[in-house]
């Protein structure tokens, strides 16, 4: 089954109505991409609540829409969004990987825009995604607390790192588990004001 049309049409008729948020129940739901809105918050139960990907989904019909993002900003950048309480099933064997040359967060699970502003990730577990992890370039005010991000792809051949979060402001990230991916470092460079710390990286 595909969980993808009644969830996104939650999240919409929420954010439109000013509810802004959905709670999952605890249960596995099957999704191919969800485009979540800035102004937002979307939770679970911890370790209970499971997205996992839509085998072989993400082709759009064009090669440039196409992604294999499972959730993302649905505008150019998140602002003032949470993400609390679930877990990701990337579903690696199943997945196809697009051609992302000209956009690197293309094939990365979580895609939060480039400069976007106070998101918070909290007891979220991502694991098998065929790429990358979180992409969340030039933050501002980004929080990344007791997460898990497991087991990317199912070859070492293309390089993906769990968490690009480069050149941001007030950056935190810590008490996290970073395990198993072709590059194996959080990318948290040129960042400005930022503490990563307590982090389990390998």
């Amino acid at each position: 089954h595909d969980d993808t049309s009644t969830i996104q049409a939650a999240i919409d008729t929420n954010s439109a109505t000013g509810r802004k948020a959905i709670q999952f129940n605890p249960k596995n739901y099957v999704v191919s991409s969800l485009s979540v809105p800035s102004n937002f918050s979307v939770t679970g139960f911890a370790y209970n609540t499971k997205l996992t990907k839509l085998p072989w989904s993400g082709w759009t019909g064009s090669s440039i829409s196409s992604s294999g993002r499972m959730i993302k900003a649905s505008g150019v950048k998140l602002e003032n969004t949470s993400f609390v309480g679930f877990d990701i099933d990337g579903n690696s064997g199943n997945s196809i990987g697009f051609d992302d040359r000209t956009d690197i967060s293309k094939n990365y699970a979580i895609d939060f825009g480039s400069a976007n502003n106070s998101i918070l990730l909290d007891k979220v577990r991502l694991k098998k995604p065929l790429g990358g992890g979180v992409y969340a370039t030039d933050p501002v005010n980004l929080k990344v607390i007791g997460c898990e991000f497991l087991d990317s792809g199912i070859t070492d051949r293309h390089v993906y790192s769990p968490l690009i979060a480069d050149g941001g402001k007030n950056t935190s990230i810590s008490s996290n588990r970073f395990e198993n991916f072709s590059k194996g470092s959080v990318d948290c460079s040129i960042t400005n004001q930022g503490a990563i710390e307590g982090n389990i990286i390998s």
